[in-house]
C-alpha cells in the first residue's frame, strides 16, 4: 500500500495556513483592529469611493451656495445702508421747503442732499464682488447682472436675480437738485414723492433678493441632508462586520479541526501499513 507523501506536505501546508489566518484574525479581533478590509473587496471599495465622490462634489457645491449666501448678505446690508441713506436725504428735503424759496438756509440743506446722493452708488458698490454685480449699474461694472451658482452634480444651477440700487436708469429714480437756490416747493416736493418711491422700489428689491437667500438656505440644508448620507453610507461600508468576522474564525477552527483529523487519518493508515508490511 503506498502512501505519497506529497500528500501529507499538502494538508500540513494548508493546516499551516489555516493556522496563520486563525492567528491573524483572532489577533486582530483581539486588538480592535478592522478586518477584513472594505478595499480588499473591490465591489464594496469601489461603492465606498461612490459615496466618498459624491460627498467631495456636494461640498464643492455647498462651499459655491454659502460663497453665493455671503454675496446675498453683503448685499441685503448694503440694501439696507441705502435706505437709511434715503431716510437722511428726504429729511434734507423736508428741512429745505420750511425755509423761504432763495434763502441760504434752504440751499444748504438742498446742496446736502445732493451731496448725499451720489452716496447711493458707493454702497451699489459693494465690497463683494458678488453683491456688487447684484446692485450696481452694468455701465460702472462690466461683470454686473444675475448671478448663475451650481447646487448639484447633475448640472442644476440657482439664480440669483440682480436687484441694481445705483441711482439711474433700472436702479433708484432719484436726482440732484439743480440750482439748490431756486428751487421752488413743488420742486422740492416732487423730490419727495421721487424718494418715497425709490423707497418703495428698494423694499422691492430687498424682498425678492431675501427670496434667493431663503432659496440657499434650503439649497444648503437639502445638501447637507446628503452629505451626512453618503458619508453614514461610506463609514457603514468602512466598519468591520463583528458577525462576519466571528463566522469566519468559527470557520477556520473547523477547517483546523478537519486538517488535524486528515493528518492524524494519514499517519494512522501509514501506520498500519507499516505494521502490514512487517
Amino acid at each position: 500500500m503506498n502512501i505519497p507523501s506529497s500528500g501529507l506536505g499538502s494538508i500540513l501546508t494548508a493546516h499551516r495556513n489555516v493556522i496563520a489566518n486563525m492567528n491573524r484574525n483572532f489577533d486582530i479581533l483581539s486588538t480592535g483592529t478592522k478586518v477584513g478590509k472594505p478595499k480588499n473587496n473591490p465591489v464594496i471599495y469601489k461603492e465606498i469611493e461612490l459615496h466618498n465622490e459624491t460627498f467631495r462634489k456636494l461640498e464643492v457645491f455647498s462651499n459655491n451656495l454659502h460663497a453665493a449666501g455671503s454675496s446675498v448678505g453683503v448685499a441685503l446690508s448694503s440694501m439696507t445702508m441705502a435706505d437709511e441713506q434715503l431716510k437722511l436725504m428726504e429729511q434734507k428735503l423736508r428741512d429745505a421747503i420750511f425755509y423761504p424759496e432763495g434763502s441760504e438756509d434752504r440751499a444748504h440743506h438742498l446742496r446736502e442732499y445732493n451731496r448725499m446722493l451720489p452716496l447711493i452708488n458707493d454702497i451699489a458698490r459693494a465690497p463683494d464682488p458678488g453683491a456688487r454685480r447684484l446692485l450696481d449699474s452694468p455701465h460702472d461694472f462690466d461683470e454686473a447682472g444675475d448671478i448663475f451658482v451650481k447646487i448639484a452634480p447633475e448640472g442644476q444651477q440657482l439664480r440669483l436675480r440682480a436687484q441694481p440700487i445705483h441711482v439711474g436708469e433700472d436702479g433708484l429714480d432719484v436726482r440732484l437738485i439743480d440750482d439748490p437756490v431756486a428751487t421752488n416747493d413743488d420742486r422740492i416736493r416732487e423730490e419727495i414723492i421721487r424718494l418715497e418711491l425709490a423707497r418703495e422700489t428698494l423694499l422691492d428689491k430687498s424682498k425678492a433678493l431675501g427670496v434667493d437667500a431663503s432659496t440657499i438656505e434650503k439649497s444648503l440644508n437639502f445638501n447637507g441632508a446628503l452629505m451626512n448620507q453618503h458619508q453614514m453610507a461610506a463609514t457603514r461600508l468602512d466598519d468591520t462586520d463583528l458577525n462576519r468576522e466571528a463566522i469566519l474564525s468559527t470557520s477556520l477552527k473547523v477547517r483546523q479541526e478537519l486538517a488535524l483529523n486528515s493528518i492524524q487519518s494519514v499517519l494512522g493508515n501509514r501506520e498500519m501499513a507499516l505494521q502490514l508490511l512487517r
